[in-house]
Order: C-alpha cells, then structure tokens, then sequence
C-alpha cells in the first residue's frame, strides 16, 4: 500500500491486523498503520521535544486526513518497541498481545539500540548481550478511530 507522511510518522491505509476481533476490529476493515520513521534520519525533528509530543502532532495530521479521506476506518494500529514504554500511555495507545513480542528481528526491535542522532546506544546493546533479553519487547497497539477522532481531531459529524 500506499505510505504517506504526517510529522515523525509514516502511515498507510488498509487490512488491519489480526487479534482486534474482541475489540470490534476484523482483520479485513479498513485502518491506518503508523511506524516511526527513524529519528536520525529526520532533519527537521526539534532536538529536545519529548517522543510523545511528536506523536501528537503526527496524530492530529492523520486525524485531518481520516476524517477527509478514510471515513470507513476502524481503527490506528500500529506495532514498535516503543509500547513497551510509558509512550503508549501517554498517546493514547492500547496494547495488545503482538505476534513479534519474542522475535528478535526488524526494524520495530532494533530500532531500540540506536538512539536519537543514529548512535549506538552502548548500555542497551550491552544489556541485552549480557543476559540475553532486549531491554524493551515490540508490543502491538491500536486505537480504536472515533477514540482517536475525538482525542486528535474533529468528530466527523455528518
């Protein structure tokens, strides 16, 4: 599919994932997929602002492009490291049982040994050499739209 940009985050419309079923979410309905594009490779991400604040910005982009352009979607999901931190609170995302949590392949694992300017962070890497466990798992997460509508955007009132 598709990838289009919004602030820090890449996205693309289509299929959702599996293992929403319980949430009202079918594999097959229409939801916008995030990623992170890495940081380092960013040249207009401001220095000191925190992850979550870029995360809202990129948010409220989508949220103006659901609400014109994908009014049929379900839900946001998406799938990183980084849910297995206090991010996901703090932006409003649900997590849920990933298929990737014990793999240790990708980009959504790696991501985690290489810190903001595209460095090695050292004390992860050593962390996980030495006792063999990653310091964060890839954690699978979604909200649900008009949750995400109302937190990011405007209702689609019509």
């Amino acid at each position: 599919p598709e990838e289009f940009h919004a602030g820090v985050l890449r996205y693309s419309v289509g299929a959702g994932h599996g293992g929403l079923e319980d949430h009202g979410i079918a594999p097959e309905d229409e939801c916008i997929k995030t990623h992170l594009a890495p940081l380092f490779k960013q040249e207009d991400v401001p220095k000191g602002k925190k992850l979550s604040e870029l995360y809202k910005e990129a948010y409220a982009i989508i949220a103006k492009e659901v609400k014109e352009n994908h009014p049929n979607a379900k839900a946001l999901v998406s799938e990183s490291w980084l849910f297995d931190t206090n991010l996901a609170k703090e932006i409003g995302m649900h997590i849920y049982p990933s298929g990737n949590e014990n793999m240790f392949r990708g980009r959504t694992f790696w991501g985690q040994f290489i810190n903001r300017e595209g460095n090695i962070n050292e004390e992860r890497v050593k962390q996980f050499l030495e006792t063999g466990k990653p310091p964060f798992r890839v954690r699978s997460g979604y909200i649900p739209i008009d949750e995400f509508m109302d937190k990011y955007g405007a209702k689609n009132n019509q």
